[in-house]
């Protein structure tokens, strides 16, 4: 804990001495990759360590845990083992699902159009019971990118199905019920309408530029370097111009990449080295904060295989900012941290 209280003064100290010499930020930037629009202000005056966490960490009855020894062969979905023959990672069924294996059927109650709640909801567990992902060994962050590799390849199979979502919820106001470290996989029949304009919004950039946006991207970030919090060989953790919220981290494929299915081995680990990373960098910076941790993917079964112009991403949004009024009611988020600081103040967390 000393050792972490140290780490977050030091990039306290970093980001408060650039932001003295600044002046504040108000404006609307926007995500040329989706064409959505954002807001920068800057002179709410917040500085990063107000959005350090402040509460304990909550850590559940090991003996009530539904995820310990979970699981062999007979009751998994799939299970992955280490060198040694020890189960590492396992993909289960979630036993309170949000969607099921109900035939898919549409139909009509009144004016209101209804479809059954078609899906798969799946769980993908990790064996230590407190490990979080930031202080996870890099093998097993790459068991776990493999696992949701394979879940993703074998879900595509079911021809109703439409998206696949991959993601973490970590905390509590990230909506995690369990705090024994997971992910989970919820796959529909429907393409949801923002990943459908969103889709929109790349392909007409490509149309436009004859370039995937997400490269342009890329390639003014590595001319800047404003923005990056950490790279190797094959990816980069970026903290985007028209951030969502602050801190929010994007983590990239550098070169161009449709399909998170088509990883390599090498792709595996240098994408496991990267999101251990960014974790560790919020972990220090926020004091451990709750977050959701999204891999932005394809539809699937569609006419558009978006190979051109789709480049999947990881997107991981610490829960640094609540949603209001203005919010709810415009669809665009304000953040109060300009990204460059943040960018500075994750970089100089060691």
């Amino acid at each position: 804990m000393g050792r972490r209280n140290a780490a977050l003064q030091r990039s306290v100290t970093v980001i408060d001495e650039l932001m003295e010499e600044q002046y504040s930020i108000v404006e609307f930037r926007e995500r040329p990759e989706w064409e959505e629009w954002f807001l920068l202000s800057t002179a709410r005056g917040k500085r990063p360590h107000d959005f350090a966490a402040t509460a304990e960490r909550p850590v559940s009855d090991i003996t009530k845990c539904p995820f310990e020894e979970p699981r062999n062969e007979q009751n998994s979905l799939l299970v992955l083992r280490d060198a040694q023959g020890e189960w590492q990672v396992a993909a289960i069924r979630n036993i309170y699902p949000a969607v099921n294996d109900q035939p898919f059927v549409k139909s009509q109650n009144g004016i209101y159009p209804v479809m059954a709640g078609t899906g798969n909801h799946e769980v993908v567990v990790l064996r230590d019971h407190t490990t979080k992902l930031a202080d996870l060994a890099p093998e097993n962050i790459q068991l776990l990118f493999q696992a949701l590799i394979a879940r993703h390849t074998s879900l595509q199979e079911n021809s109703a199905l439409r998206f696949i979502s991959l993601f973490e919820n970590y905390g509590a106001r990230a909506g995690a019920s369990l705090t024994h470290p997971h992910c989970q996989i919820i796959a529909i029949p429907i393409v949801p309408d923002h990943i459908r304009h969103r889709l929109n919004a790349m392909r007409q950039y490509f149309m436009a530029h004859q370039e995937c946006s997400i490269c342009a991207i890329i390639r003014a970030e590595q001319e800047t370097k404003t923005r990056i919090v950490a790279e190797n060989d094959r990816f980069i953790v970026l903290c985007p111009f028209a951030s969502r919220i602050p801190f929010e981290l994007i983590i990239y494929p550098k070169h161009h990449t449709p399909h998170f299915t088509a990883s390599m081995a090498e792709d595996i680990a240098a994408v496991a080295d990267m999101v251990k990373t960014a974790l560790h960098k919020l972990d220090v910076a926020l004091n451990d904060p709750d977050y959701n941790m999204l891999i932005n993917l394809l539809p699937i079964h569609t006419d558009d295989e978006g190979s051109d112009y789709f480049h999947w991403s990881i997107s991981i949004l610490p829960k640094t900012a609540i949603w209001a009024g203005f919010e709810l009611e415009t669809d665009i988020d304000i953040n109060t941290i300009n990204p460059d600081d943040a960018a500075t103040a994750l970089r100089a967390a060691q």
